[in-house]
């Protein structure tokens, strides 16, 4: 029997992961409740960790938390299958882990993955929001991103979840774009924001789902960003950061140019060059 069932919804953080989770809950569902996704999971809650004793395997170093990793994503896989929610329906599973093997474990599974969805994002703009999102100040946002052993620290912003090894956002995003995991294909949020219906519908595609041009215009008029922060204003948001002051969603578009210094833009352009070039966020070098 093949588990090969999870559509890894992936991305740095910051990129428009949640945006596309909460597309698919009301696309499948025709609803959703904010704080309750059904449609999809996160590769992080600690529940299925456990390794035996009754330990808590949040509390283990990362690199002992990684090996109880395989045995949580299958044990995923198998609850899927015991219990569909839906028939018919993919296993959506959302992570922020780089697609590496550290610490002698491959954190996305080739024997579990049907095919990854890979959100990216312009860095300049992720500095922006990650900073408000982690509650530090811009230059040591960019520290964080230039960092190839950064790990998230969930504990600190949900209780519930595991680390995850996010990585630089350089290597994080190569490790998408030109890794080896089986049937990836690379969306940028850019062309979520200025091309949705026909960018969503090409995600619907990979995901092996039939897309309903009717009902994509449905579902993104639905999860428009300005009526997600009314939402999350009114019923508070699970995933929200405390060290976040403003809300978690974000007015969409670019605003980099803005709010980073030149120094700033310079340096995150720096620490990514080849790849913003391959991703079309900077020019590309005439040979």
């Amino acid at each position: 029997m093949s588990h090969k069932d999870i559509i890894w919804l992936a991305s740095y953080p910051k990129s428009g992961n949640t945006w596309l989770r909460l597309f698919f809950e009301q696309y499948l569902m025709e609803k959703f409740d904010l704080n309750k996704l059904l449609m999809s999971v996160g590769d992080d809650v600690s529940t299925r960790y456990g390794v035996g004793d009754g330990s808590d395997p949040r509390k283990l170093p990362i690199e002992l938390q990684h090996l109880t990793r395989p045995m949580a994503l299958l044990r995923l896989v198998k609850a899927f299958k015991g219990n569909k929610p839906v028939a018919g329906l993919p296993l959506f599973v959302k992570t922020h882990n780089a697609n590496i093997v550290t610490n002698g474990v491959t954190l996305l599974p080739e024997q579990l993955t049907h095919a990854t969805i890979h959100i990216v994002r312009d860095p300049r703009d992720i500095a922006v929001s990650f900073s408000k999102h982690l509650g530090v100040d811009i230059d040591k946002t960019i520290g964080y991103m230039e960092d190839k052993y950064r790990v998230l620290n969930a504990k600190q912003i949900n209780a519930l979840k595991m680390d995850d090894f996010i990585s630089s956002w350089r290597l994080h995003t190569k490790s998408f774009i030109e890794g080896d995991l089986i049937n990836t294909r690379t969306f940028r949020y850019e062309d979520m924001i200025d091309n949705p219906v026909d960018t969503f519908s090409s995600i619907l595609t990979h995901a092996g789902i039939e897309p309903d041009r009717v009902r994509v215009i449905a579902a993104l008029e639905a999860v428009a960003l300005q009526k997600l922060r009314a939402r999350e204003e009114k019923d508070g948001f699970i995933e929200a950061s405390h060290k976040n002051k403003s809300s978690f969603f974000g007015a969409g578009g670019s605003t980099w140019r803005d709010v980073l210094t030149l120094p700033q833009s310079r340096r995150i352009v720096r620490m990514a060059d080849d790849v913003m070039r391959k991703l079309n966020y900077i020019e590309r070098k005439v040979a």
